[in-house]
């Protein structure tokens, strides 16, 4: 009997799980093949500078001279110009740049300086350039999994379109990509995660979670019917192959794929958590006092930047940021998804004196942390750095070194914390880490990278996606078979009942 009910629902899901399978498999194929097949840039770290005594003094001037009592962020970067000072009024707008030496307003210059980082991560001369458009929102091109807005897309007159998505807020590369990626990208979106349903997204949960489960129905009946159906010499080559690959290579993964496939749909269709959130307050500049050159020790050093920061209790002062490397150094593509932070360190230094004060990235981020998650400071937490992209903090954050805090004792979770720009990267809470493990080991099969390395893993997991295409192909062949043999048997039959003159 147990046998017959798995058989039965095995084929009466047949063609749907079957269809479903191949369209996830095949589009499990195109995002490893997207990795490898995408463009480079020619750089990873973002570009540094040196900040002069003088510099840094002409900040509180700049300041004051062009009335800017309130801002969202005031920093000093790299540019093509030198180090330029930075101010941001207000989140998802384009930024304000401000000449340290003459003091004067450049008009229009975030265009420019995500022109400028483009050549930078790219490789090719500005006169490549065909257009610039500022994005404030996520698309097919540009999808949310990049989290960093607003951004500049760039595109270069070149064959394959390059295009480079820039982050002028920490002089960051966002994204890569030309006509094939983009092409790849689109149909990986369509067929994996169903895209071109998001204007319904409600529809897009349930149509997907009927065809996931129907997967998952066929891989567990099938699992089921491995295990009662005693091993034996099967004649139909294409039933014997079905049935070799189902149990010795292909049971264990269908399922741990579809269950996983299941809860992460759901999870992040349902409850999607905070992030990419400015925590500090919008800081008053008011009575920005001018900081006394004296006392500036780095005058050779070089920096990712600076930027001023707001302490509790009001103090003013500004955050140093120290880099890991130069600036125009490559990585492999191993190291750039495993996770590579941009800076080593931070110092802070008290805006009108120069000393340093006794704070740290620690200290700031629990408090950020507090003053977010709105706990008292009785609360315990239990903070530390992430450097490396994990099975809770993943590739698709972008941002490293952030620094990870936990309430102790309370089901709130987790937060990551940016503390270079007080920003909430991501809120984790228990029952998403949960997904986050399912979806890391079951799904993307993580746990093979300490082993293997991604290439491998991808070449095992790619090689996997086309055995269930044959898998799949086999069973419709099958259920093909079944359908012309009901058939004949249909014709065949006559009727039982006879005339007596007949008998």
């Amino acid at each position: 009997m147990n046998k017959k009910y798995f058989l039965s629902w095995h084929k009466k899901l047949g063609w749907l799980a079957g269809i479903a399978l191949c369209v996830f498999a095949f589009s499990g194929i195109l995002h490893p093949l997207m990795v490898w097949t995408g463009p480079k840039a020619k750089a990873f770290f973002p570009p540094q500078t040196k900040v002069a005594a003088q510099e840094l003094y002409s900040v509180s001037e700049i300041l004051t001279s062009q009335g800017i009592s309130r801002a969202e962020m005031v920093k000093v970067l790299a540019s093509e110009k030198g180090a330029l000072l930075q101010v941001t009024n207000e989140q998802g707008a384009d930024r304000q740049y401000f000449d340290l030496n003459s003091k004067e307003h450049i008009k229009g210059h975030d265009r420019e300086q995500a022109k400028w980082l483009a050549g930078l991560y790219s490789g090719l001369p500005e006169n490549q350039i065909e257009s610039v458009v500022f994005k404030t929102s996520f698309d097919s091109e540009y999808p949310w999994v990049n989290r960093l807005l607003p951004v500049y897309k760039v595109q270069y007159n070149t064959e394959d379109n390059l295009t480079l998505y820039v982050f002028t807020e920490t002089n960051a590369l966002a994204s890569i990509s030309n006509d094939w990626k983009a092409g790849v990208q689109s149909l990986f979106g369509a067929l994996h995660t169903w895209s071109w349903l998001k204007e319904l997204e409600n529809f897009r949960l349930v149509v997907m979670s009927l065809f996931v489960l129907a997967v998952l129905g066929l891989a567990a009946s099938g699992t089921a019917l491995v295990f009662l159906i005693k091993k034996r010499k099967i004649k139909d080559s294409d039933r014997s192959w079905h049935r070799k690959l189902a149990a010795n290579l292909l049971w264990l993964p269908l399922l741990g794929f579809s269950a996983s496939g299941l809860y992460h749909l759901l999870q992040s269709g349902l409850s999607e958590p905070a992030r990419g959130i400015k925590i500090s307050q919008e800081m008053n500049l008011s009575d920005l006092p001018v900081f006394d050159q004296e006392n500036w020790q780095y005058q050779s050093v070089r920096l990712n930047g600076l930027s001023l920061i707001q302490l509790q209790g009001g103090e003013l002062a500004y955050r140093l940021s120290l880099p890991t490397a130069k600036s125009d150094e490559v990585l492999t593509a191993q190291q750039r998804f495993d996770g590579t932070p941009i800076e080593k360190g931070a110092i802070y230094l008290n805006a009108e004196s120069g000393a340093e004060v006794d704070i740290s990235d620690q200290t700031r981020s629990e408090n950020l942390a507090r003053r977010i998650l709105s706990l008292n400071h009785g609360e315990p937490l239990e903070s530390s750095v992430v450097t490396h992209f994990n099975a809770n903090y993943d590739f698709r954050n972008k941002r490293l070194p952030v620094w990870e805090v936990v309430v102790l004792g309370s089901d709130i979770g987790r937060v990551y914390i940016d503390p270079a720009n007080d920003v909430l990267v991501d809120q984790l809470a228990d029952s998403q880490r949960y997904e986050g493990y399912s979806f890391s080991i079951l799904h993307k099969w993580h746990f093979l990278k300490p082993i293997t390395g991604r290439l491998i893993r991808d070449i095992i997991m790619s090689v996997l996606m086309v055995l269930v295409l044959i898998f799949a192909f086999l069973g419709f062949r099958l259920k093909y078979k079944s359908v012309k043999r009901n058939k004949r048997i249909d014709a065949s039959t006559v009727n039982p009942m006879r005339t007596i003159g007949e008998a």
